[in-house]
């Protein structure tokens, strides 16, 4: 039986963060979103190199404004998630609480 490997990616040109699961790496993943591989790179998020994830990090001011610009429409959760460094399920969770706090 094989053992599939999680493999993460980023599109520099549509800002894409995509996983694949495989044996082994293939020479080069294609982003789903744009359907090219020329800007395609290995992504390691800043945040999970720390060790463990269970520590809650307080949102900054700068990561709200990024944030606030996701509520409005401008930047998917998977942007956000990029260019402040969380977990996309941070991100969504984080945006839901802020609705429902009318913020």
């Amino acid at each position: 039986m094989t053992r599939n490997f999680q493999y993460n990616f980023i599109c520099d040109d549509c800002i894409c963060v995509f996983t694949i699961y495989l044996a082994k790496i293939i020479k080069k993943p294609v982003c789903p979103l744009c359907k090219s591989n020329r800007y395609v790179r290995d992504h390691v998020s800043e945040r999970m190199d720390k060790g463990s994830n269970k520590f809650k990090k307080r949102w900054s001011d700068g990561e709200l404004v990024i944030l606030r610009r996701h509520l409005k429409g401008e930047l998917t959760a998977y942007q956000v998630s990029y260019l402040v460094g969380r977990s996309v399920n941070s991100v969504i969770k984080k945006s839901e609480r802020m609705r429902r706090n009318g913020i």
